[in-house]
């Protein structure tokens, strides 16, 4: 995926013990690179039930550690999934400059 490209995800939310899919939670995806730039967004509710979406804009191609927060309600702790790493691309478009 190229910078400067919003990219959409899909979150699927099932409880532990039950693998019921997990309706009306809140959560977050978020992502930093080595210059430590950051990216944030919450997930929205979809009409399937247990899923969630988002989109997230990388500002700069590298590699971005990403991470993922969800809770039931707002009476609970975020809980943190397991990190992992996605590589971003350089972007396809080079943008407008214009002559000082």
């Amino acid at each position: 995926m190229p910078a400067l490209e919003p990219t959409y995800w899909t979150v699927v939310v099932q409880d532990r013990k039950t693998g019921a899919p997990v309706e009306g939670g809140e959560g977050r995806l978020f992502a930093t690179n080595r210059d430590r730039k950051t990216v944030a967004n919450g997930l929205e509710a979809t009409e399937k039930v247990g899923t969630y979406r988002t989109n997230l804009l990388f500002v700069t191609a590298g590699t971005w550690a990403m991470g993922l927060q969800f809770r039931r309600d707002s009476t609970e702790a975020l809980i943190r999934t397991e990190d992992w790493t996605w590589q971003v691309t350089a972007s396809n478009d080079p943008g407008e400059f214009g002559t000082p």
